[in-house]
């Protein structure tokens, strides 16, 4: 890497081969793009992104919390972190950047685990559209129908509940036995 002297040549090398380098080659590269101009948000945006395709977590918190705070890539940086915090069981934070992640339409195919973060932290009400949303766009998927039976369970819409952990348990048999007891809850609430 000493070969490369600066930033922007880190990148073109990082463009040109981006695809047949390994994640942890181009972490390097961008590494040594930001450590030779470390205000270049490009170079932090991808770091910020293949660390957090690879897990680093740490480290793709801190590049994607600089690019998103700059308005580089805001939307998209937002939605990672929020992926990020359900991933490490965050909801507040997760919640706090799925929202800043603006335009919904980026996440749809996250609105479950969003759903998940609003019920985790007691938003039932907001978890339930976001769970309706994920379901009419996914509707084989077993476990935000249970979500939403628990959301609604907490906001004593007991029939809606029912139906839906009802749903749960048809599309996946196999996962009836963690359903039951909620199942019994929301019986027991009808019955009295």
């Amino acid at each position: 890497m000493k070969y490369i002297k600066t930033s922007k040549q880190a990148l073109e090398i990082f463009r040109a081969n981006e695809e047949c380098n390994s994640t942890e080659y181009n972490i390097r590269l961008l590494t040594r793009a930001l450590n030779l101009e470390p205000l270049n948000l490009e170079a932090r945006f991808e770091r910020g992104f293949y660390s957090y395709v690879q897990n680093n977590y740490k480290l793709a918190i801190a590049d994607l919390n600089i690019c998103s705070h700059n308005k580089f890539n805001a939307g998209f940086c937002n939605l990672c972190l929020a992926l990020i915090y359900y991933t490490k069981r965050e909801y507040q934070l997760a919640v706090k950047h799925f929202k800043q992640a603006g335009n919904p339409i980026l996440f749809q195919e996250d609105f479950n685990k969003y759903g998940e973060c609003l019920f985790e932290i007691g938003e039932y009400r907001e978890a339930s559209f976001y769970l309706r949303k994920y379901i009419k766009l996914f509707p084989e998927k077993h476990y935000p129908y249970y979500i939403l039976a628990h959301s609604q369970y907490f906001m004593n819409e007991y029939m809606q509940s029912l139906q839906n952990i009802n749903r749960a348990i048809e599309i996946d048999a196999r996962a009836a036995h963690f359903y039951l007891d909620l199942k019994m809850e929301i019986r027991y609430a009808l019955e009295n």
